[in-house]
């Protein structure tokens, strides 16, 4: 029996030539064979039995893509229609950054296919949703289309109702709509809802097809509206409908960023408080509760506060008197568009565009007295300390020791080498009293050739941490801080970590220090 000898697959870019062979030679023994001029790429077979009864078709096409065996080949099946599936037959199986590799044989193609199959006909279930009805159209154009549908519909949908919405675009990719009649330059739009959708539309014509009549009649003579009547013809469209327990929306515009006319489909992106929160993480709601004060807004304390807004912290009280200058931007988390402006506003308004749940309040100065400092903190759940200022530190220490409101100190050291995270509870030693005498590090001092670095100015040396120490030991001190917020105390009062090596024995090696 003569060895079957397969062709080169020279449009194939392949991690691993291998088990591209033995995939494509599974290919051959499914009955498939290369499309001519593909170069091996792309294998034509018979469509498996089980989705005959979904299409006319009796052939399919698998695509090897390139990065194989990394990235899964595609599968397109002529004239098969449904969720998750292109208008070019291609069957979305897996996701591009699925790690299964169940794809490494044509037996795992197919099996995933005929179970997809399974599914197009009984429903899909809410683990397979992507709300990607979007990607059906040919004409997918890439641009984002951001809403709030409280915002723009108001949440109380009925079936068949549709109102006035219009479309703004900004950065050239990224049309947002909103509620209400449209001026200048912006898109004239209306949203329309439905309780049912059978299938997602995956043409213009699919699209109306699944308004209601009253709705059809109002699309076109929105169409056909004459800009003199003072409000100017359809340029963006949405249809809204109920899937699973949550919303889909495909979103059409008429007119792209650029002014040029031709229907696309534009990706739905949900900006409301809702969907953001999606990535505050599980504490978030348990946090949306808690009151955190933030001494020091400078390249730490801004890293620590945004963390933990974005983590779901739903109050913050920023406390700094120093405004941004053009060398802080390299280490702050505002830019250079902020500098001159108070840190702690500067912040604040990098909060609200990250993390639009959390209340922000400042205090432009920087209380020493304990009598100041109690006023500041009074009514928080926990204080931290990222001034790096070791006589502040002390006093805030007290106080807040006194008061019984936890103490989360984050200081970093010898320009960056080393970071300590701190937290004082109620009971614990004292930030100031902690020693080798009672079990804490004791950091070692810089040397005499240690560089200082002044800049014109500003009377204080140029910490030379680099960026990359100053995130991560903001992070660290953010993830103490929820730490404690939800009372597990998974770290120890002390958390010390090692960016660079330094002489001393204990400190000679990178990584965190055994407490």
């Amino acid at each position: 029996m003569k060895p079957v000898v397969l062709p080169e697959p020279e449009a194939v870019d392949t991690v691993d030539k291998a088990s591209l062979d033995a995939f494509r030679l599974s290919l051959l023994k499914g009955g498939f064979e290369v499309v001519p001029e593909s170069g091996g790429r792309a294998w034509s077979g018979p469509l498996p039995n089980e989705l005959h009864d979904l299409t006319s078709a009796r052939t399919m096409v698998v695509l090897i893509r390139d990065g194989w065996p990394y990235f899964h080949p595609y599968t397109f099946v002529d004239g098969i229609a449904g969720e998750h599936v292109r208008d070019d037959g291609l069957v979305c199986l897996w996701n591009d950054d699925d790690v299964s590799l169940k794809w490494l044989t044509w037996l795992g193609v197919r099996s995933r296919l005929v179970a997809w199959a399974d599914r197009a006909r009984t429903g899909f279930h809410p683990d397979d949703r992507a709300l990607d009805a979007f990607l059906g159209f040919a004409s997918h154009s890439g641009e984002l289309a951001t809403f709030d549908l409280k915002e723009l519909a108001g949440w109380h949908f009925s079936d068949g109702k549709s109102g006035r919405m219009h479309g703004r675009w900004v950065n050239k990719g990224r049309l947002d709509l909103l509620p209400g009649r449209a001026h200048g330059d912006e898109l004239t739009g209306r949203w329309f809802y439905r309780d049912r959708v059978e299938r997602s539309p995956l043409s213009i014509d699919a699209f109306v097809a699944a308004l209601s009549p009253v709705q059809r009649q109002a699309y076109r003579r929105g169409l056909d509206r004459d800009p003199a009547s003072g409000e100017g013809p359809l340029r963006v469209v949405a249809l809204i409908w109920p899937r699973f327990d949550a919303f889909d929306v495909v979103v059409i515009s008429m007119v792209d960023a650029n002014g040029a006319y031709g229907a696309k489909v534009l990706e739905p992106a949900p900006r409301d408080t809702v969907a953001l929160a999606r990535r505050a993480g599980q504490d978030s709601s348990l946090l949306a509760t808690k009151s955190v004060v933030i001494f020091g807004a400078g390249a730490v304390g801004s890293h620590i506060a945004l963390l933990l807004a974005e983590d779901g912290v739903g109050r913050l009280r920023l406390v700094d008197n120093d405004r941004v200058r053009p060398g802080n931007v390299v280490r702050h988390v505002a830019g250079a568009h902020a500098v001159g402006l108070h840190k702690v506003i500067a912040l604040g308004v990098e909060i609200g565009e990250h993390a639009p749940w959390t209340s922000v309040d400042f205090r432009r100065d920087r209380p020493f007295g304990p009598r100041n400092i109690r006023q500041v903190i009074d009514r928080a759940d926990l204080v931290v300390d990222a001034t790096g200022h070791a006589s502040f530190a002390a006093g805030l220490a007290r106080v807040a020791g006194a008061d019984g409101i936890p103490l989360v100190a984050a200081t970093l050291f010898r320009n960056g080498a080393v970071g300590r995270a701190e937290r004082q509870l109620a009971g614990d030693v004292p930030l100031f009293e902690r020693s080798a005498a009672n079990g804490f590090e004791t950091v070692p001092r810089e040397s005499d050739e240690e560089p200082i670095v002044l800049e014109l100015g500003c009377s204080a040396p140029v910490n030379l941490a680099p960026p990359s120490s100053v995130v991560t030991l903001a992070g660290l001190a953010a993830r103490m801080v929820v730490d404690t917020l939800t009372n597990r105390f998974s770290y120890p009062q002390e958390v010390i970590e090692v960016y660079r090596p330094l002489d001393t024995p204990r400190f000679a090696r990178v990584g965190q220090l055994a407490h």
